[in-house]
């Protein structure tokens, strides 16, 4: 029988090779990764919040209380304009929220390498990339404005590693299919 990772190792190193240009771009471009992070997530708060007016809009007789919805979709599009206005808070922004995403993903990764459907050797890459991700995390959070050039290098260099990690998993979970089947 196939375990998880074994059925699912494709998904692994399309994961670890995005982590890796990711990583590469943010080392080699820190400042423009920081940018394009800034605009990206800016322009995807304006968009979350036309979607949310239009949808408002289109349900007014059967929505209940539309009218918070429509001010939560008032306020989407002006939060996303203020970030497009002002970069330096979209930066800061983002550099907490992927600071708790790193937390977060590392301690549920060093939880589930010691659970069910990970074998002895695979246990071991996947709770250092968590104790990896919850370093980050935390590097992060503590210097989330005062070091945004630092956090592009933090994000660079996870990707990297955290990228290589994955590929290396995500290829002995292949040889092991490999083995399976023959």
């Amino acid at each position: 029988m196939k375990t998880f990772l074994q059925a699912t190792w494709w998904m692994l190193l399309l994961r670890g090779l995005a982590l890796l240009l990711l990583g590469f771009f943010a080392v080699v471009w820190p400042g423009l990764t920081l940018y394009g992070f800034a605009v990206g997530f800016a322009v995807y708060v304006v968009a979350v919040g036309v979607v949310n007016l239009i949808t408002t809009l289109n349900g007014l007789g059967r929505l209940p209380l539309w009218f918070l919805s429509l001010a939560l979709a008032a306020l989407e599009i002006g939060v996303g304009v203020f970030l497009l206005r002002h970069l330096t808070a979209a930066v800061s922004t983002i550099v907490l929220l992927v600071g708790l995403v790193f937390v977060v993903r590392g301690i549920l990764e060093i939880i589930s390498a010691y659970g069910d459907g990970y074998e002895a050797k695979n246990r071991s890459l996947l709770a250092v990339l968590g104790v990896i991700s919850l370093a980050a995390g935390v590097v992060v959070w503590a210097y989330p404005t005062a070091s945004a050039l630092a956090f592009t290098w933090v994000v660079g260099l996870y990707g990297i590693v955290a990228g290589a990690f994955l590929v290396s998993l995500a290829v002995e979970a292949r040889n092991a299919l490999g083995v399976a089947r023959g």
